[in-house]
């Protein structure tokens, strides 16, 4: 009979111990991911409704602006610009109120 070598006996021992022990770790390595994932989902949803309100004012601020700069010229070409931040605006607040109903509930 050959000797049984320590790497075998390592093996002996540990095989037992690993064949319990992987699923237990592989649930806490699943846990782990789920909390990291929830906690990397809420800073993305804090960074994106950060982005939408200065989106949003920054849209405001550049409709104030256009039409002001129509009211005074009366140019087509500034009026037309106006009117298209205008438009930039209101299809923001459109898609930020569907947005907000979706998070109410």
């Amino acid at each position: 009979m050959s000797e049984v070598t320590n790497l075998q006996q390592w093996a002996i021992i540990a095989t037992p111990v690993l064949v319990v022990s992987i699923p237990i770790v592989n649930v806490w390595v699943a846990k782990l991911a789920s909390v990291e994932a929830g906690k990397t989902f809420a800073v993305v949803k804090q960074v994106h409704t950060l982005v939408n309100s200065q989106m949003g004012q920054q849209l405001q601020l550049y409709a104030i602006t256009a039409r002001t700069l129509a009211n005074l010229t009366r140019k087509a070409e500034h009026i037309e610009a106006a009117d298209r931040a205008d438009a930039a605006l209101a299809e923001h607040a459109a898609k930020q109120k569907i947005v907000d109903a979706g998070e109410a509930h």
